[in-house]
């Protein structure tokens, strides 16, 4: 994989960023946190967290393959974990602090199964452990709901207008909101396809309480794609999990409520480092 690398300028006391297109961002030293974003968005969806945890640990933002700016192999959350790991070995990292929003979310469930001696920790932002009910007809019609803005002819700019507010409360900030339909107007429509029937395949319900790594779960009160009481019920089955319900929070947690949200991760991930 080619990798062009553009380092910002900045004073001698700041941190230096470094922009890897098209894998990565990252930023800070020490432990390495990994952030893996949703559906149709990117790394610059966790831009908050990059400029506040990077103040103690090295956090990095990944595009993800077919889900930012990767070729991808076929889409499957196997062979994403499968990336996930690859770029940890490219980063020379033994293990890392997870961080998994929604789609992400799900990746980093399959990372701390498939291989968990790598995992250090999981935090799960509006995750669940399987994509909708236990029958089919949730996932059919959420994909028919999906597609049918793209069938009849609407642009991915179009349909990030329409979608991306709604997954923000109300009060959420405008300069976030746009930022993030921009990122999901840049998603190429096959790429966004091919993500979409990955995202409706995931199902990990009855491995969930496998994961022995320390798991912080993050939800939304308003959070309709993934329902603060199916996330309460999940934690319930992992050993070793804490779970936090963010007020007036829509599906776009660290995004809506970033500060409430980066107060979270840098608690929990210096407390199970601690330990």
């Amino acid at each position: 994989m080619h990798l062009i690398v553009s380092r910002s300028k900045r004073s001698k006391n700041q941190l230096r960023e470094i922009k890897i297109h098209p894998s990565y961002i990252s930023k800070g030293k020490g432990q390495r946190i990994l952030c893996l974003h949703g559906l149709g968005l990117s790394a610059e969806s966790f831009r908050p967290q990059i400029n506040s945890l990077s103040n103690e640990f090295n956090v990095t933002a990944w595009n993800m393959p077919a889900l930012g700016r990767e070729e991808p192999e076929q889409m499957n959350f196997k062979n994403l974990a499968k990336s996930g790991f690859e770029l940890l070995d490219h980063l020379e990292d033994e293990k890392c602090h997870l961080i998994g929003h929604s789609m992400g979310g799900m990746i980093a469930i399959e990372m701390a199964l498939q291989n968990p001696a790598r995992i250090s920790s999981i935090t799960l932002l509006g995750a669940t452990s399987a994509f909708g009910g236990r029958n089919d007809d949730f996932k059919i019609a959420f994909k028919k709901e999906r597609l049918a803005p793209l069938a009849n002819g609407l642009s991915m700019l179009e349909v990030a207008k329409l979608s991306v507010p709604m997954m923000f409360s109300r009060n959420a900030n405008q300069n976030n909101i746009k930022n993030s339909i921009s990122e999901m107007a840049k998603t190429n429509i096959e790429d966004y396809k091919n993500a979409l029937e990955c995202l409706i395949s995931f199902n990990r319900r009855e491995a969930i309480s496998k994961i022995c790594q320390p798991c912080c779960l993050i939800a939304g009160s308003l959070d309709q794609a993934s329902p603060s009481k199916t996330i309460e019920k999940m934690s319930k089955l992992i050993r070793n999990s804490e779970y936090y319900l963010i007020k007036d929070c829509g599906h776009m947690i660290q995004l809506d409520k970033p500060k409430k949200t980066n107060f979270l991760l840098k608690s929990f991930i210096k407390r199970v480092t601690n330990k």
